[in-house]
């Protein structure tokens, strides 16, 4: 999903933004990235925090499987539980992304020079 959103969603974004609306790319890139980085971290939230319940539960006595730990987050604390967590997540994409577009274009040139 990081991938995903970082290499498709990111640019897409960024070119829709600067072609249609005449917005500079910088803007377009901090649009694309808050809106992926949004995206993918609403998709991607309830399993970390699964993921995040099983590895603190190292004696396995109130999570066990994938399935279980889910079921039990939900019964206790409803839908919303699993997404314990994710404005933090969230913002934490957002930067990778813009700091990994920003890297992108500074280094492309230096390292591919002929396709830049």
């Amino acid at each position: 999903l990081f991938t995903a959103g970082y290499l498709g969603s990111v640019p897409a974004t960024q070119a829709l933004l600067t072609e249609s609306l005449g917005v500079s790319s910088n803007v377009g890139n901090a649009i694309g990235a808050v809106g992926a980085g949004l995206f993918v971290g609403a998709l991607s939230q309830p399993m970390d925090t699964v993921k995040t319940c099983m590895q603190g539960d190292l004696g396995r006595e109130n999570f066990g499987t994938i399935t279980q730990t889910l079921q039990s987050l939900v019964r206790q604390q409803g839908v919303l539980g699993l997404y314990r967590g994710y404005t933090y997540r969230s913002l934490n994409i957002i930067i990778d992304f813009v700091l990994l577009d920003w890297l992108a274009r500074v280094f492309a040139p230096i390292m591919f020079p002929s396709k830049c």
